[in-house]
């Protein structure tokens, strides 16, 4: 074996190592940002404030519409999604009959989104929840490198 391949094999291995090592760490940020979510959003709740800024960067409530099925006792998940692809197909997206569950609730999401619920013919199967989230607007690497 010549160099070239040792040292190509060595640095494979240490951005393997590295990789590895930031996804710990941005799975231990997205859980400290996923615990701040709720009393931060009570925060601007309880303050009457819909954005802040705070250091340059503006934390803001959204507002989200998330579809979640309607699954009657005793009916099999799968059944409901497959009655709600049925669905889609019929009022015109055939499309929705190749897509896994998370497209079609994108889906949903968006036709929910244009005509402010779920379209009428899957009322019986989905419903629409409402949530809120704080996010941020100006946050960029190099912002929060200096940190």
């Amino acid at each position: 074996m010549d160099d070239t391949f040792i040292t190509a094999a060595k640095r494979f291995h240490a951005l393997c190592a590295e990789r590895k090592r930031i996804e710990a760490e941005l799975k231990t940020v997205m859980d400290e940002l996923d615990s701040l979510q709720e009393p931060l959003t009570s925060m601007f709740v309880d303050a009457g404030v819909s954005k802040i800024s705070v250091d340059d960067v503006t934390l803001y409530v959204a507002r989200e519409s998330v579809p979640s099925m309607i699954v009657p006792e005793g009916t099999p998940a799968e059944v409901v999604r497959l009655m709600i692809v049925h669905t889609l197909a019929k009022m015109g997206h055939e499309s929705a009959i190749n897509y896994n569950y998370s497209s079609v609730r994108s889906l949903l999401k968006e036709l929910a989104d244009e005509e402010g619920n779920i379209p009428e013919p899957l009322g019986s199967l989905m419903k629409l929840d409402t949530r809120h989230k704080v996010k941020a607007l100006g946050v960029s690497a190099a912002s929060t490198a200096a940190d």
